[in-house]
């Protein structure tokens, strides 16, 4: 169970639950990085995501993507990291850099 290990606290952003369920059958590739499917994802605050992945890391818990800054300049821009949970699901955690951002159309280069 995550909570034994990780205490996390997630909340709403605006009206909507920043949540998601990634279910292709083969991984993605999103900026260069490999993205584990299926996997389910959270959207926190960039200061929520940065004092987890410091949580994360202290606890040597393994990354599968290290947290880091993707799609760069673009309208997706975010922070970003994958991790399992005790299970061994697939966690995706991000941080929009502007969370207005978070469900608008933009196209990968």
């Amino acid at each position: 169970m995550l909570s034994s290990r990780l205490a996390l606290s997630v909340r709403r952003v605006s009206s909507v639950a920043p949540f998601h369920i990634a279910i292709p059958v083969h991984n993605l590739k999103a900026d260069m990085d490999d993205v584990p499917v299926p996997h389910m994802g959270v959207c926190l605050s960039v200061d929520q995501f940065h004092a987890l992945a410091k949580k994360v890391q202290s606890k040597g818990i393994p990354f599968i993507v290290e947290p880091h800054l993707r799609f760069v300049g673009r309208k997706g821009e975010q922070w970003t990291m994958f991790f399992k949970d005790p299970s061994g699901n697939n966690l995706e955690f991000k941080a929009m850099t502007n969370h207005e951002n978070l469900f608008a159309k933009y196209v990968e280069e």
